[in-house]
């Protein structure tokens, strides 16, 4: 199971995957939390940017939230 703060959960099924929670579980229930940064490398790309390519704000908050996970597991 992936390391990572119940508020960063609520966001991201908020923000991240508002359509498909049942995704997000299972990638919290991974033993590898690569398959969790890889998805919200994606959303970044193409979500997380305003027109000038800066991290718009909701996409600072999934930054954060990448370099918590990136940092915390294995």
């Amino acid at each position: 199971m992936i390391n990572i703060e119940k508020n960063d959960i609520e966001f991201l099924r908020e923000f991240v995957f508002n359509e498909n929670h049942e995704k997000l579980e299972k990638l919290i229930a991974s033993d590898d939390c690569n398959d969790l940064l890889d998805e919200l490398n994606y959303w970044l790309t193409f979500e997380g940017f305003d027109k000038n390519y800066n991290l718009n704000k909701v996409g600072l908050r999934v930054q954060e939230i990448y370099d918590y996970v990136y940092a915390n597991n294995e």
